[in-house]
């Protein structure tokens, strides 16, 4: 257990805007870049005008970040999510083998530019 887990939620109020019209949820979440980063495509309402009409209107459904289900909708921008997350992964994974190729190949061929390169791996490697 990380110790965000242990961080108290809030109710956000979220919209998936499709362009021919949106979605809207209510999120139990512990911060608002928690839901940027669990769903794609979704877009947290700050608006106070906006937040009290929806609280007044009391027709949005409420679910829980960590819930293992998600309603219809919110479901597919979490699975999003998590493939652009996974390729984000494989990406990065790619980039840090082939800038530790360079470094090996640079210290295999004793160029003088080895410490530059070995510079750029620690720096801008994958973080």
């Amino acid at each position: 257990m990380s110790s965000n887990d242990a961080a108290p939620k809030a109710r956000f109020l979220v919209l998936h805007d499709y362009g021919m019209g949106g979605v809207w949820w209510w999120i139990q979440a512990r911060s608002a870049r928690e839901i940027l980063e669990t769903f794609a495509w979704i877009e947290v309402v700050t608006d106070p005008e906006t937040v009290a009409q929806q609280e007044k209107d009391g027709e949005l459904e409420e679910v829980d970040i960590d819930a293992p289900r998600m309603p219809p909708g919110l479901d597919g921008l979490r699975a999003t999510r998590h493939a652009q997350r996974g390729r984000q992964t494989a990406t990065t994974a790619t980039t840090a083998s082939s800038k530790l190729r360079c470094r090996t190949d640079s210290r295999a061929a004793g160029q003088p530019g080895r410490r530059a390169v070995r510079r750029g791996l620690t720096s801008g490697g994958a973080g």
